[in-house]
């Protein structure tokens, strides 16, 4: 392991993921009869009464994981400080696949991001991926004055008002300012969702009303570009996903040990 990397001994990374998932890690309980008294043998558990046994990892999205713990806290601290595949596979001696993928669990497992609503003044617009014949469309709104965005993918190269408008009933909170460019989708808005709707005209010249929202299609790209190297059209809407989780909960990202309770659910009796 690079020593670049600050990664604490092996019984310390399976004590914090035992913690996690059981609470404490000396009243461990059975998943499936729910009773305490589980018998632990190093990374085995045993219960008794049910005869049932698993492993640390085969409850979990971690199952059949190949990795050794240290490559896996690794993992999470690479992931955790935007590090790209490339840099990644050389400082922890594992393959771009065995990346990707981990970096793809890490993702499913982020906050979800259905219940966001944004309020105050909110800039919107849409931007392009792929290419016109076989390209997709995003659809994002964000506070101006907070890190709150929300994104859809669209699974259409151009974007009509049918798509727009549900958009905003789902997302954008009544009475807010809506500021947008002047694309012709926008025109009326306001009757079918009650907003103060202000817009830009950007061939005249107007950027003022729309800048934050245009910084966010520049910052998406980078991100893409600088950890990924590149996205396909399958894969954007989990990227996009991603990136608005990095935006809204940095405290997040900051460590694994502040990672890892994020992307770990505790069982119900836990």
């Amino acid at each position: 392991m690079n020593n670049i990397i600050p990664t604490p001994p092996e019984r310390i990374i399976k004590a914090k993921i035992c913690r996690l998932l059981f609470g404490k890690t000396n009243l461990v309980t059975c998943p499936y009869c729910t009773r305490t008294g589980v018998i632990r043998r190093s990374e085995k558990f045993c219960c008794p009464r049910c005869n049932h046994t698993w492993s640390l990892t085969s409850l979990t999205w971690m199952k059949g994981m190949k990795l050794s713990w240290k490559q896996f806290w690794g993992l999470l601290w690479t992931f955790s400080q935007r590090i790209p595949v490339d840099q990644t596979g050389k400082l922890l001696d594992i393959s771009k696949p065995t990346i990707y993928r981990w970096y793809g669990l890490f993702r499913q497992n982020l906050p979800h991001l259905e219940d966001v609503r944004l309020e105050g003044t909110v800039q919107m617009d849409e931007a392009y991926f792929g290419g016109k014949k076989k390209g997709v469309a995003i659809i994002a709104a964000k506070e101006r004055d907070s890190s709150k965005v929300a994104a859809f993918v669209v699974p259409a190269s151009s974007v009509k008002r049918t798509d727009i408008v549900p958009f905003i009933r789902q997302y954008v909170v009544p009475g807010s300012y809506l500021h947008t460019d002047g694309a012709l989708i926008y025109k009326g808005i306001a009757k079918h969702w009650p907003v103060e709707h202000a817009y830009d005209t950007h061939r005249k010249g107007e950027f003022g009303k729309t800048s934050v929202i245009e910084g966010f299609w520049g910052s998406l790209r980078t991100f893409i570009r600088r950890m990924y190297h590149h996205v396909t059209v399958a894969k954007l809407p989990e990227l996009l996903r991603e990136y608005q989780c990095r935006l809204m909960f940095k405290e997040i990202f900051e460590n694994p040990a502040s990672l890892l309770p994020k992307l770990l659910t505790p069982f119900p009796f836990a």
